[in-house]
């Protein structure tokens, strides 16, 4: 039995939460990793580590200024 709104509010927000989410999910990219349900920063943290290893490199922002300034 729920005992107060808080109580209630949260399991409305769980439901709604198991509805939405599956929905949402699969429309995300790959390489998102924030507030996704089995992903967090070491995840994120893990990927870079890969394509920094990999070769990939960090686009240079000086690069970029000089590229798109008028």
């Amino acid at each position: 039995m729920v005992r107060n709104a808080s109580e209630l509010d949260r399991i409305v927000q769980g439901a709604i939460v198991n509805v939405i989410e599956p929905i949402f999910e699969r429309d995300f990219a790959e390489h998102s990793y924030g507030f996704r349900p089995g992903r967090g920063c070491k995840d994120a943290l893990r990927r870079v580590d890969h394509l920094l290893k990999a070769g990939f490199v960090w686009p240079d922002e000086r690069r970029q200024n000089q590229v798109f300034s008028l």
